[in-house]
């Protein structure tokens, strides 16, 4: 069975504290700001990040509301510019609209295209089919909508009901999408507290208790997640901002570890998205479709950043709340 766990360590090394607090408008609850920078990154990182060129965003339109695809698509277009060839295969195994995404990638790379042709393509294919779910217009789109119709058109693994008293398998079918909905779990984060991270909450959910019997010897039946292929994203959207994001994720497919590096996070609030880009060496890159356009913003290193700083984005006095987080195999 394949197997979720934490590897390597998010704590910092010193802690800021700021007594502060900051109105926070997506949920009209007041939050503690949280950033602190401590110890620059190695002279190995440094000379990494001189030697590559700026990561890249896509531009708002203001005619036609763009901010949810603007934020989605910068993070994966940040991993497609890593390996260009690469992830172009890959973003075609997950779905037609990944292959379409990348297609658009490389017509900006051949000089025959830009970034917003890229995400107007794929969005007017998307709204052709759904149109009432994606309008066009100064409209709001709906975040998880979009994940569903780019990642949710193949499974990557299956699920197993299983009396663990006798061994009887009831039902084996098709599960383990490469989009997830972490939900809040107050059980889990009493037990791990402070520590509570993702990593626990996926552990969680490969082995959970049914409802079911098992027609043998009438035990509960358990159902086993257990993907059997790896896939080259994992896009999880967010619904519980007390969780703290891996760094990295690892799970065991046939017995070999796949490992997944965090690479967006994608925040909501006053009816927008903005994104932050996680590169390969843990540069952080904040994009702001409005505010930056094509530009992003330099902030620092991934690895001296507080374990909760990604958890919220304050820009301005304004503060929004992590709406999903993109890991991306590194293998």
């Amino acid at each position: 069975m394949g197997r979720w766990g934490l590897v390597g360590a998010d704590k910092p090394k010193e802690t800021r504290k700021k007594k502060e607090d900051i109105p926070s408008n997506a949920t009209g609850r007041k939050r503690k700001q949280s950033t602190g920078d401590v110890d620059d990154p190695s002279p190995v990182k440094r000379l990494k990040t001189l030697n590559k060129p700026p990561p890249k965003g896509i531009a708002w339109d203001a005619d036609n509301y763009s901010c949810a695809y603007d934020a989605l698509f910068t993070c994966l277009l940040n991993i497609w510019l890593d390996h260009d060839s690469l992830w172009t295969v890959r973003f075609g195994t997950v779905g037609i609209r990944m292959k379409r995404l990348a297609e658009g990638f490389t017509k900006i790379t051949n000089k025959t295209g830009t970034l917003e042709n890229a995400r107007d393509q794929v969005r007017h294919e998307i709204t052709a089919v759904y149109p009432d779910q994606f309008p066009v217009g100064p409209e709001f789109t709906v975040l998880d909508n979009l994940t569903q119709v780019m990642f949710k058109e193949k499974f990557w693994g299956t699920r197993t009901s299983k009396c663990t008293k006798c061994g009887h398998i009831a039902h084996v079918e098709a599960d383990f999408l490469c989009t997830k909905e972490l939900v809040k779990d107050e059980l889990l984060q009493s037990r791990y507290k402070s520590d509570y991270s993702l990593s626990h909450w996926l552990m969680s959910g490969k082995i959970a208790a049914t409802k079911s019997f098992c027609h043998n010897c009438h035990s509960h039946l358990t159902d086993f997640v257990t993907p059997t292929e790896a896939p080259p994203i994992l896009y999880f959207n967010v619904h519980d901002n007390n969780i703290k994001l891996d760094h990295e994720l690892r799970v065991t497919v046939k017995g070999v570890p796949i490992t997944y590096m965090l690479r967006g996070v994608i925040y909501s609030g006053g009816n927008h998205f903005t994104c932050r880009v996680v590169r390969e060496s843990g540069e952080i890159w904040y994009h702001d479709g409005i505010v930056t356009g094509a530009k992003l913003l330099s902030e620092g290193n991934l690895h001296s950043k507080l374990p909760k700083f990604l958890n919220t984005c304050i820009k301005d006095d304004y503060c929004r709340l992590v709406a999903a987080a993109i890991y991306a195999c590194s293998a």
